[in-house]
């Protein structure tokens, strides 16, 4: 932003050097203060007519508003030259016409013409403001000024020059215009580059706001006018470019509506009081172009809708005055801005103050504001992108917060699901020590050795259950393909003395010999211990008379499918969606954790991505481990 700033300052030095004609900053000039003028309110009237008539009134300015009458000024030249060679300078603001006629001894002897609507074409002065050259030839003559306007107000000063001057007051003006576009485009070219490099919204809508800017200057300043459209323009060439005038105002007030604190009342009342003069200047403007003449009352209420807009905008800025320390000093910078239109507004219908000293204002406090509103957005969006920073920082360090208590969680979970698992293994050692004991000096070595092996083989499953649930949490499994028939066969055999003593019969059903799978074997056959373990604590609590587990294996469209069902009492509906929930548990005893089902639909799902589901059926209780 510094390399910036010094580049700002060298190009506005530069500026005030470009080579102009006896380029000056001081310059004499005879300021007319006093007219005549005739109201021609037919608009019909033509120089002879005008020469004719006698009564003419007079007036110390020219601010005759908005009018569909034609006005005409006298001048005697005579009164005001004072040199050989002098130039009039009509100081206006976008007048539809203006046409000067020469007339001397009741004779018109030239005539020139300026405005929006006239070609420029043969223009010999290339001035953005209308200029009458007035040489020896005109010592004698009067100067009758046409003023015909319907889309601004007649608004104007006169002013006559001595050569040297004039060329001094044309160089100052370019210089200024050139120096104000100079500025803007810097801008302009410095928030497309921010935006292309950042992407922040802001700056791509900020450059499209100076875009605007940027073709209502060249209109405002008859740029347009004089070098690319000599013609003239028509109504609705006029209507285009107000129109992209009026819509750079309201993309201002859109733009740096996010940065000011309003209430939702208030943005209400903005977005209203933005809606209505946009549609009233619409309804005007079509008018204007359907019938192609305009009642002064209504374009009075045009001009008064954009006054109703930066009046809405003053008082947006009064109300969110002090809100944050932010939005303070951006209604501070931007306030000069909104105060400058509302007096320009004004001025065109009294003209109060001189009409190129506002004009030159206005171009200031433009160059002001898109400066000071940058630098205070830059540094609103260097804040905003820090605190970003650390709400991400903070952000991750409670994600690694979350994530260790969670790891921590789920550690208790697997001692809780170990501990689940180890209760009948344990159970039915000591089983069989209580056995070995009972019958010690009645066993044989072959007995002995059968024991034996039977408490090995439980110890070997407990610790193929520490070594399932363990590798849960390693973050590299690698898969395996295995039968799920032997699966089951394994797994009936590692129940066969479960299902003698609680008398459960059990049958396989499967469509194929031998079904494959892919995945993690000792957390499959986890999960279908989990299941079996479940279906005979389910009949022992429940008492269940014949108690029957199904096993049936086949493919559904090339997907192998376990479905074990068990005719238990059936889960209540309300609990179908619980039932793998951690710490859900349909069993009511203090023994059930509730973290079987919850892990063995982890190992599956989480450590293999296939699904396990639970449903009712008419036999009982149904899980199936798809995939």
């Amino acid at each position: 932003m510094l390399k910036f700033l010094t580049t700002f300052v060298i190009v506005l030095t530069i500026s005030f050097f470009l080579p102009t004609k006896s380029f000056g900053f001081h310059f004499e000039h005879n300021l007319i203060n006093e007219f005549k003028f005739y109201k021609d309110s037919t608009s019909s009237k033509s120089i002879d007519e005008i020469i004719k008539i006698e009564k003419w009134n007079k007036t110390t300015k020219i601010a005759f508003g908005y009018s569909k009458s034609t006005y005409w000024i006298k001048l005697n030249l005579k009164k005001h030259i004072k040199d050989n060679q002098n130039y009039l300078v009509v100081h206006d603001y976008l007048t539809d016409s203006i046409q000067g006629y020469y007339v001397k001894n009741s004779n018109v002897i030239k005539k020139e013409s300026w405005g929006l609507k006239e070609s420029l074409k043969n223009k010999n002065i290339e001035f953005r403001k209308a200029s009458f050259l007035i040489d020896k030839n005109h010592t004698d003559t009067d100067l009758y000024i046409k003023f015909s306007s319907q889309n601004y107000p007649i608004s104007a000063s006169i002013e006559i020059y001595d050569e040297k001057n004039f060329y001094k007051s044309v160089g100052f003006d370019n210089a200024l215009i050139n120096i104000f576009f100079i500025i803007i485009l810097i801008m302009l070219f410095y928030h497309s580059m921010l935006y292309f490099i950042t992407k922040v919204t802001f700056y791509k809508y900020y450059s499209i706001y100076l875009i605007l800017l940027v073709i209502t200057t060249l209109f405002s300043t008859n740029y347009l006018h004089l070098y690319f459209f000599k013609e003239g323009l028509n109504n609705f060439g006029i209507f285009f470019f107000q129109l992209i005038g009026f819509i750079m105002v309201i993309s201002l007030v859109v733009i740096m509506k996010p940065y000011l604190k309003i209430n939702t009342q208030i943005n209400k009342i903005l977005n209203l009081n933005l809606l209505l003069p946009f549609l009233l200047f619409i309804a005007g403007k079509v008018y204007l172009l359907v019938v192609g003449n305009i009642n002064e009352n209504i374009s009075l209420l045009l001009n008064y809708a954009f006054i109703i807009l930066i009046f809405t905008v003053v008082f947006i800025l009064i109300k969110t005055y002090r809100k944050t320390l932010f939005s303070t000093i951006l209604i501070l910078m931007w306030f000069p801005l909104f105060f400058m239109f509302l007096l320009f507004s004004i001025n065109l219908f009294y003209i109060f103050i001189d009409v190129l000293f506002i004009e030159y204002l206005n171009k200031l406090v433009f160059i002001y504001e898109t400066i000071i509103i940058s630098l205070i957005i830059a540094y609103k969006l260097k804040n905003t992108k820090q605190e970003n920073i650390q709400l991400e920082l903070k952000t991750k360090e409670n994600e690694i917060f979350n994530l260790r208590t969670k790891k921590l969680a789920a550690m208790g979970e697997m001692i809780n699901n170990i501990t689940h698992q180890w209760k009948q293994p344990l159970a039915r050692v000591n089983s069989i020590l209580f056995d070995m004991n009972f019958s010690l000096e009645t066993c044989t070595k072959k007995d002995f050795q059968n024991s034996i092996d039977l408490i090995e083989n439980e110890v070997n499953n407990m610790s193929k259950t520490i070594s399932s649930f363990s590798n849960y949490f390693q973050p590299n499994k690698e898969k395996s393909k295995f039968s799920i028939n032997k699966v089951i066969k394994e797994q009936i055999e590692y129940f066969k003395n479960d299902f003698q003593e609680n008398k459960i019969k059990y049958s396989i059903d499967y469509t194929y010999e031998d079904i494959v799978v892919e995945g993690l074997k000792e957390e499959y056959v986890q999960v279908i211990t989990v299941i079996i373990q479940n279906a005979i604590d389910s009949f022992n609590i429940k008492k269940i008379q014949n108690p029957r587990i199904k096993f049936i294996i086949k493919k559904i469209k090339e997907t192998p499918l376990l479905e074990i069902e068990n005719n238990g009492e059936q889960i209540k509906e309300e609990n179908l969606e619980k039932i793998f929930e951690p710490y859900f548990t349909t069993k009511n005893n203090n023994n059930n954790t509730g973290i079987g089902l919850y892990m063995a639909k982890m190992l599956i799902e989480d450590g293999m991505k296939k699904k396990l589901e639970v449903s009712n059926t008419s036999y009982g209780v149904k899980f199936s481990i798809i995939g």
